[in-house]
Order: C-alpha cells, then structure tokens, then sequence
C-alpha cells in the first residue's frame, strides 16, 4: 500500500486528499482531511475495483454511511446493516454490523489462510465499545488469547497462550494506561519463569511469530525488548510506574 496526498494550502482550515492503493496499482481509498489526521471522510474500493463503503473516520472511530460486498451487492446503507472486507485475493478479511454508523454487534476476523482471527462483540453507544468475551487465534488455529472487555476496557483475568497451546501468561485487568498486573508466566514447556509478580515472559504475534520478551518487577512490565519477524531485535523499551500505577515509557 502507497498513499499521495495533494494539499490546498488555504491556512486553517485547509483541505488536504490522501490515495490510496492496492498494490496492483488500483486506488483502495480516497481521503478527505478537514481537521487534521484524525478526521477525514473517505470513499474506498475492493481491490476487483468494485466500491467498498463510504463514510468518515472521526478520532479513531470509523462511521460507514454505505458499503457494498466483494461483489457489488449493497450491505450498509444509511449507516445500518451487515458489513465485510476482504483481502486483495478477495477472501474474506473480517465481518460485522453497522448500526447508525457505528461498530455494533458481533465481529469476526481472519488470517489469510481463511482461518479466524478474533471474534467479540461491539456495543454501539456514543462510541464502539468492545463488550464481553473476546477469543484471539494464531494462523494455526491455535488460541492466542482470550478475556473479556467492559466498555474496551480488559477486565478480570486474561489469558494467553504460546504457539504450541501451552500457557505463556495471564494479566489481571487493564486499560489503555497499562495499569494491568502480571502474576504469573510458563515457558513453552510449562516451567514457571514469572511468579509473585516477578519475572519475565514471552510474547507472539497471530502469526506464531515471537514479538517480545518483558521483565517484569512488582507484577507491572519494567522492561520489554520488540522482535522483527525474522527474530532480530527492534527495539528496547523501558517503563516505570508513578502512584497510581500507570504504566510509562
């Protein structure tokens, strides 16, 4: 994917159009920016070059007024209604509800393989609220995590697994300030290496691949080291904690 974008220097309140393309050259989306990056209405297509949906991202909230399937047949309209997306080879990507615009009912995911990727459930409510059991899988079909979400926010115990299906960690609550709390950790073949809060423990992407491996001290992350796919390093992150236990890096 490559974007361009041509803007209209008119000051303040200047309009600003980015493209989009699948990578066979076909435009994917158009947007429209008119008050920075986190606004924009858009209009994007399929990659068989039908058009997809049409609608406006307002601060990281996606509103689709109107979409169409991979082929062509109406889904959303007047922001309400079944909804998909699909991948370049036109297999499905991920499928849901729209309801007034908003992200609204069950969703489901999936890996390019056709396998599923996550599946839980929004609540349309001013906002998108992720709402109740979420289920997380690897391509392999194996269990990457599974919790639940009050209002988007990871509630009670967490539960996440290694590529092999083997348990590699669980946390204790969070949120979007990282103020969740890590008790305990396994390798691969299920020797404790994080206990009391106090340890460390490894990471994975969907794909199986490893992502990271964090220190943990007083059951909240103090050091995390990212991984490239190909196994090197990406980058060294160190955290702290104030009083309320936010998380900081």
């Amino acid at each position: 994917i490559i974007a361009g974008s041509a803007t209209q220097p008119d000051g303040p309140d200047s309009i600003m159009v980015d493209t989009v393309f699948w990578s066979s050259g076909r435009v994917r989306e158009i947007r429209t920016y008119d008050r920075g990056v986190f606004f924009f209405e858009f209009v994007s297509w399929h990659a068989n070059g039908n058009l997809h949906r049409m609608g406006r991202l307002e601060d990281s909230d996606v509103h689709v007024d109107s979409s169409w399937d991979w082929h062509g047949r109406a889904q959303v309209v007047a922001g309400n209604g079944p909804y998909s997306e699909y991948f370049e080879n036109g297999t499905m990507s991920r499928s849901g509800f729209f309801k007034e615009r908003w992200t609204d009912s069950t969703w489901i995911s999936f890996h390019p393989n056709g396998r599923p990727h996550s599946r839980g459930n929004y609540r349309a409510d001013g906002h998108a609220w992720k709402e109740g059991s979420w289920i997380n899988w690897y391509a392999s079909g194996k269990v990457h995590s599974t919790g639940v979400y009050r209002s988007s926010v990871e509630q009670d115990i967490w539960h996440f697994y290694h590529p092999n299906g083997k348990l590699s960690h669980t946390l204790l609550g969070s949120d979007f300030m990282n103020r969740g709390r890590y008790e305990q950790a396994f390798d691969s073949t299920g020797v404790p290496t994080l206990k009391n809060g106090s340890g460390t423990f490894t990471q994975y992407d969907q794909q199986g691949w490893l992502s990271a491996q964090t220190h943990v001290s007083d059951s909240h992350k103090d050091t995390v080291v990212n991984f490239h796919p190909s196994g090197l390093r990406r980058n060294r992150m160190v955290y702290m904690t104030d009083s309320t236990r936010n998380v900081w890096w």
